[in-house]
Protein backbone atom coordinates (compact mmCIF):
# COMPACT_ATOMS: atom_id res chain seq x y z
CA UNK A 1 0.00 0.00 0.00
CA UNK A 2 1.03 3.54 -0.68
CA UNK A 3 0.68 5.31 3.13
CA UNK A 4 -2.72 5.62 4.23
CA UNK A 5 -4.15 6.54 0.81
CA UNK A 6 -5.32 3.79 -1.36
CA UNK A 7 -6.27 3.51 -5.34
CA UNK A 8 -9.51 2.14 -5.77
CA UNK A 9 -10.38 0.61 -9.47
CA UNK A 10 -13.90 0.37 -9.35
CA UNK A 11 -16.29 -1.12 -12.07
CA UNK A 12 -19.52 0.78 -13.23
CA UNK A 13 -22.26 -1.48 -13.91
CA UNK A 14 -23.03 -3.30 -11.11
CA UNK A 15 -21.32 -1.97 -8.71
CA UNK A 16 -21.86 1.79 -8.74
CA UNK A 17 -25.30 1.35 -10.57
CA UNK A 18 -27.95 -1.23 -10.29
CA UNK A 19 -27.96 -2.90 -13.73
CA UNK A 20 -31.34 -5.21 -13.06
CA UNK A 21 -33.75 -2.70 -14.87
CA UNK A 22 -31.31 -1.87 -17.70
CA UNK A 23 -30.54 -5.69 -18.17
CA UNK A 24 -34.04 -6.36 -18.25
CA UNK A 25 -35.08 -3.48 -21.12
CA UNK A 26 -31.79 -5.16 -22.79
CA UNK A 27 -33.44 -8.53 -23.15
CA UNK A 28 -36.83 -6.77 -24.41
CA UNK A 29 -35.50 -4.87 -26.69
CA UNK A 30 -33.22 -8.17 -28.16
CA UNK A 31 -37.02 -9.70 -27.98
CA UNK A 32 -38.73 -7.04 -29.61
CA UNK A 33 -36.43 -6.82 -32.41
CA UNK A 34 -35.96 -10.17 -33.13
CA UNK A 35 -40.28 -10.42 -32.84
CA UNK A 36 -40.09 -7.39 -35.52
CA UNK A 37 -37.54 -8.75 -38.16
CA UNK A 38 -38.44 -12.38 -37.98
CA UNK A 39 -41.67 -13.36 -36.48
CA UNK A 40 -42.98 -13.87 -32.90
CA UNK A 41 -43.40 -17.58 -32.84
CA UNK A 42 -40.13 -19.18 -34.43
CA UNK A 43 -38.18 -16.58 -32.32
CA UNK A 44 -40.33 -17.80 -29.28
CA UNK A 45 -38.95 -21.05 -30.14
CA UNK A 46 -35.63 -20.27 -31.02
CA UNK A 47 -35.16 -18.22 -28.13
CA UNK A 48 -36.63 -20.76 -25.45
CA UNK A 49 -34.20 -23.65 -27.19
CA UNK A 50 -31.32 -21.43 -26.52
CA UNK A 51 -32.32 -20.23 -22.80
CA UNK A 52 -32.49 -24.25 -22.16
CA UNK A 53 -28.91 -25.05 -23.92
CA UNK A 54 -27.76 -22.09 -21.15
CA UNK A 55 -29.79 -23.35 -18.52
CA UNK A 56 -28.20 -27.17 -18.67
CA UNK A 57 -24.84 -25.23 -18.98
CA UNK A 58 -24.03 -22.14 -18.02
CA UNK A 59 -20.14 -22.56 -17.51
CA UNK A 60 -20.61 -23.41 -22.00
CA UNK A 61 -22.12 -20.41 -22.65
CA UNK A 62 -21.79 -16.39 -22.33
CA UNK A 63 -20.54 -13.64 -24.00
CA UNK A 64 -17.35 -14.88 -26.51
CA UNK A 65 -14.55 -13.50 -28.21
CA UNK A 66 -12.06 -14.61 -30.34
CA UNK A 67 -14.87 -17.34 -30.38
CA UNK A 68 -14.14 -18.09 -26.69
CA UNK A 69 -16.82 -17.44 -23.50
CA UNK A 70 -14.91 -14.25 -22.25
CA UNK A 71 -17.80 -13.94 -19.39
CA UNK A 72 -20.31 -16.10 -18.42
CA UNK A 73 -24.49 -16.17 -19.14
CA UNK A 74 -25.48 -16.62 -15.40
CA UNK A 75 -22.58 -13.64 -14.24
CA UNK A 76 -25.30 -10.69 -15.01
CA UNK A 77 -28.03 -9.88 -17.35
CA UNK A 78 -25.99 -8.01 -19.65
CA UNK A 79 -23.93 -10.83 -19.69
CA UNK A 80 -26.89 -13.24 -20.41
CA UNK A 81 -28.27 -11.66 -23.41
CA UNK A 82 -24.82 -11.58 -25.29
CA UNK A 83 -24.78 -15.24 -24.35
CA UNK A 84 -28.33 -15.67 -25.72
CA UNK A 85 -27.07 -13.71 -29.30
CA UNK A 86 -24.12 -16.34 -29.16
CA UNK A 87 -26.41 -19.25 -28.30
CA UNK A 88 -28.22 -18.47 -30.87
CA UNK A 89 -25.40 -17.61 -33.58
CA UNK A 90 -24.01 -21.20 -32.88
CA UNK A 91 -27.26 -22.97 -33.71
CA UNK A 92 -27.43 -21.46 -36.55
CA UNK A 93 -24.52 -22.76 -38.53
CA UNK A 94 -26.84 -25.64 -38.86
CA UNK A 95 -30.11 -25.87 -40.97
CA UNK A 96 -32.97 -25.22 -38.53
CA UNK A 97 -35.13 -21.97 -37.52
CA UNK A 98 -31.72 -20.44 -35.89
CA UNK A 99 -30.46 -20.63 -39.18
CA UNK A 100 -33.35 -19.42 -40.73
CA UNK A 101 -34.17 -16.47 -38.54
CA UNK A 102 -30.15 -15.76 -39.00
CA UNK A 103 -31.50 -15.31 -43.39
CA UNK A 104 -33.92 -12.39 -42.23
CA UNK A 105 -31.44 -10.47 -39.46
CA UNK A 106 -28.91 -10.94 -42.62
CA UNK A 107 -31.33 -9.01 -44.93
CA UNK A 108 -31.67 -6.09 -42.69
CA UNK A 109 -27.74 -5.90 -42.11
CA UNK A 110 -27.25 -8.09 -39.22
CA UNK A 111 -24.50 -10.41 -39.68
CA UNK A 112 -24.93 -12.18 -36.54
CA UNK A 113 -27.34 -12.75 -33.47
CA UNK A 114 -24.41 -10.73 -31.41
CA UNK A 115 -25.05 -7.67 -33.55
CA UNK A 116 -28.47 -7.66 -32.85
CA UNK A 117 -27.55 -7.97 -28.63
CA UNK A 118 -25.38 -4.92 -29.91
CA UNK A 119 -28.45 -2.80 -30.96
CA UNK A 120 -30.76 -3.90 -27.80
CA UNK A 121 -27.62 -2.67 -25.94
CA UNK A 122 -27.14 0.61 -27.88
CA UNK A 123 -31.21 1.65 -27.48
CA UNK A 124 -30.86 0.91 -23.78
CA UNK A 125 -28.22 3.17 -22.99
CA UNK A 126 -30.23 5.74 -25.09
CA UNK A 127 -33.06 5.15 -23.14
CA UNK A 128 -31.27 5.40 -19.93
CA UNK A 129 -30.06 9.02 -21.34
CA UNK A 130 -33.19 9.79 -21.67
CA UNK A 131 -34.03 9.96 -18.32
CA UNK A 132 -36.41 6.50 -18.55
CA UNK A 133 -33.60 4.48 -16.15
CA UNK A 134 -31.95 5.84 -13.26
CA UNK A 135 -29.74 2.86 -12.41
CA UNK A 136 -27.24 4.81 -10.13
CA UNK A 137 -27.09 2.76 -7.02
CA UNK A 138 -28.62 4.90 -3.84
CA UNK A 139 -25.55 6.00 -1.92
CA UNK A 140 -22.98 4.53 -3.85
CA UNK A 141 -21.90 8.42 -4.69
CA UNK A 142 -21.95 9.91 -1.19
CA UNK A 143 -19.78 6.61 -0.59
CA UNK A 144 -17.60 7.84 -3.25
CA UNK A 145 -17.64 11.40 -2.31
CA UNK A 146 -16.80 10.21 1.60
CA UNK A 147 -13.59 8.38 0.43
CA UNK A 148 -12.28 10.99 -1.77
CA UNK A 149 -12.52 13.25 1.36
CA UNK A 150 -10.68 11.02 2.76
CA UNK A 151 -7.73 11.31 0.67
CA UNK A 152 -8.48 8.14 -1.60
CA UNK A 153 -8.55 8.17 -5.61
CA UNK A 154 -11.29 6.58 -7.48
CA UNK A 155 -10.84 5.26 -10.91
CA UNK A 156 -13.62 4.30 -12.95
CA UNK A 157 -12.82 1.28 -15.45
CA UNK A 158 -15.57 -0.26 -17.38
CA UNK A 159 -16.82 -1.70 -20.58
CA UNK A 160 -19.42 1.39 -20.29
CA UNK A 161 -18.69 3.95 -23.00
CA UNK A 162 -17.05 6.90 -20.84
CA UNK A 163 -19.85 9.41 -21.72
CA UNK A 164 -22.86 7.34 -20.18
CA UNK A 165 -20.61 6.53 -17.08
CA UNK A 166 -20.16 10.22 -16.93
CA UNK A 167 -23.78 11.52 -17.30
CA UNK A 168 -25.27 9.02 -14.57
CA UNK A 169 -22.11 9.97 -12.06
CA UNK A 170 -23.26 13.78 -13.33
CA UNK A 171 -26.21 13.70 -10.77
CA UNK A 172 -24.79 11.97 -7.98
CA UNK A 173 -22.62 13.29 -5.16
CA UNK A 174 -19.50 13.53 -6.61
CA UNK A 175 -20.83 14.80 -9.49
CA UNK A 176 -18.80 18.50 -8.81
CA UNK A 177 -15.38 16.37 -8.25
CA UNK A 178 -15.96 14.56 -11.43
CA UNK A 179 -16.05 18.20 -13.30
CA UNK A 180 -13.05 19.01 -11.64
CA UNK A 181 -9.70 19.00 -14.01
CA UNK A 182 -7.55 17.27 -11.82
CA UNK A 183 -10.23 15.38 -9.14
CA UNK A 184 -9.35 12.65 -7.41
CA UNK A 185 -12.00 10.74 -9.52
CA UNK A 186 -11.16 9.25 -13.27
CA UNK A 187 -13.48 7.15 -15.82
CA UNK A 188 -11.73 4.89 -18.24
CA UNK A 189 -14.51 3.91 -19.92
CA UNK A 190 -15.01 1.37 -23.02
CA UNK A 191 -11.91 -0.85 -21.22
CA UNK A 192 -12.93 -3.95 -23.23
CA UNK A 193 -12.38 -5.94 -20.20
CA UNK A 194 -13.94 -8.81 -22.32
CA UNK A 195 -11.40 -8.78 -24.86
CA UNK A 196 -8.98 -11.82 -25.05
CA UNK A 197 -5.53 -12.07 -26.48
CA UNK A 198 -4.21 -15.33 -28.04
CA UNK A 199 -2.24 -17.02 -24.78
CA UNK A 200 -4.33 -19.79 -22.98
CA UNK A 201 -3.39 -18.39 -19.35
CA UNK A 202 -6.93 -19.48 -17.43
CA UNK A 203 -8.36 -19.36 -13.61
CA UNK A 204 -10.56 -22.44 -12.89
CA UNK A 205 -13.71 -22.25 -10.88
CA UNK A 206 -15.24 -25.00 -10.28
CA UNK A 207 -16.34 -25.60 -13.53
CA UNK A 208 -15.58 -22.43 -14.72
CA UNK A 209 -12.79 -22.14 -16.99
CA UNK A 210 -12.10 -18.03 -17.36
CA UNK A 211 -9.54 -16.89 -19.64
CA UNK A 212 -7.52 -14.32 -18.03
CA UNK A 213 -5.12 -12.89 -21.10
CA UNK A 214 -7.16 -9.93 -21.26
CA UNK A 215 -4.71 -7.25 -22.56
CA UNK A 216 -6.23 -4.37 -22.97
CA UNK A 217 -7.52 -4.95 -19.05
CA UNK A 218 -3.82 -5.69 -18.47
CA UNK A 219 -2.38 -2.48 -19.54
CA UNK A 220 -4.78 -0.43 -17.45
CA UNK A 221 -3.95 -2.31 -14.54
CA UNK A 222 -0.79 -1.82 -14.82
CA UNK A 223 -0.89 2.03 -14.91
CA UNK A 224 -2.90 2.44 -12.46
CA UNK A 225 -1.28 -0.37 -9.84
CA UNK A 226 -4.46 0.28 -7.88
CA UNK A 227 -4.37 -1.06 -4.19
CA UNK A 228 -8.31 -2.10 -4.25
CA UNK A 229 -10.37 -3.71 -6.98
CA UNK A 230 -14.12 -3.94 -7.01
CA UNK A 231 -16.75 -5.69 -9.42
CA UNK A 232 -19.62 -7.73 -9.69
CA UNK A 233 -18.15 -10.12 -12.56
CA UNK A 234 -15.64 -12.45 -11.72
CA UNK A 235 -14.37 -13.07 -15.42
CA UNK A 236 -14.50 -9.64 -16.40
CA UNK A 237 -13.59 -7.56 -13.43
CA UNK A 238 -11.33 -9.87 -11.00
CA UNK A 239 -10.06 -13.06 -12.80
CA UNK A 240 -7.12 -10.97 -14.25
CA UNK A 241 -5.96 -9.10 -11.18
CA UNK A 242 -6.33 -12.32 -8.88
CA UNK A 243 -4.07 -13.82 -11.53
CA UNK A 244 -1.49 -10.86 -11.40
CA UNK A 245 -1.35 -11.41 -7.90
CA UNK A 246 0.34 -8.89 -5.55
CA UNK A 247 -0.87 -6.91 -2.65
CA UNK A 248 -4.30 -5.63 -4.00
CA UNK A 249 -7.03 -5.91 -2.08
CA UNK A 250 -9.97 -7.63 -4.54
CA UNK A 251 -13.43 -7.31 -3.49
CA UNK A 252 -16.49 -9.45 -5.14
CA UNK A 253 -19.74 -6.88 -5.16
CA UNK A 254 -22.60 -8.93 -4.01
CA UNK A 255 -25.97 -8.86 -6.10
CA UNK A 256 -29.18 -10.49 -6.19
CA UNK A 257 -27.56 -12.16 -9.30
CA UNK A 258 -24.24 -13.43 -8.12
CA UNK A 259 -23.65 -17.11 -9.06
CA UNK A 260 -23.12 -19.29 -6.52
CA UNK A 261 -19.75 -20.18 -7.79
CA UNK A 262 -18.27 -17.19 -7.58
CA UNK A 263 -19.23 -16.58 -4.12
CA UNK A 264 -17.63 -20.03 -2.91
CA UNK A 265 -14.53 -18.86 -4.67
CA UNK A 266 -14.54 -15.67 -3.21
CA UNK A 267 -15.10 -17.09 0.03
CA UNK A 268 -12.25 -19.26 0.02
CA UNK A 269 -9.78 -16.95 -1.86
CA UNK A 270 -10.73 -14.52 1.52
CA UNK A 271 -9.05 -16.85 3.80
CA UNK A 272 -5.59 -16.47 2.62
CA UNK A 273 -5.51 -13.14 0.48
CA UNK A 274 -6.64 -10.02 1.10
CA UNK A 275 -10.16 -9.30 -0.13
CA UNK A 276 -13.00 -11.19 -0.15
CA UNK A 277 -17.07 -10.16 -0.98
CA UNK A 278 -18.86 -6.81 -0.49
CA UNK A 279 -21.96 -6.82 0.65
CA UNK A 280 -22.78 -3.18 0.27
CA UNK A 281 -20.94 -0.73 -0.90
CA UNK A 282 -21.48 1.30 2.39
CA UNK A 283 -18.84 -1.61 3.86
CA UNK A 284 -15.50 0.11 1.91
CA UNK A 285 -15.74 2.71 4.43
CA UNK A 286 -14.78 0.48 6.74
CA UNK A 287 -11.75 -0.55 4.89
CA UNK A 288 -10.42 2.68 3.81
Amino acid sequence: MRGSFLKILSDFDGVLTNLTEEAERARQLFDAYLFEIAGEEISRQCIAAAQEKIRQSPHLNGWRSRGRVTAFADEDGFIYVNGLAACLDDQAREPGLAADLLTQLRKIGLDQFSHLAGRAYAAMVRETESGRMKPMDEGAGRVLKELIHRGHSIVVVSNSGTDRIRKILADSDVGEELRKQNGSIRIRGDARKFELGEAAETLLVENYTIPVDRPVYRNIILEERPDVVIGDVLSLDLALPIHLGGATRIFLRRRDYTPSWSLNFMEKRQKGAPGGILEQFDDLLALA
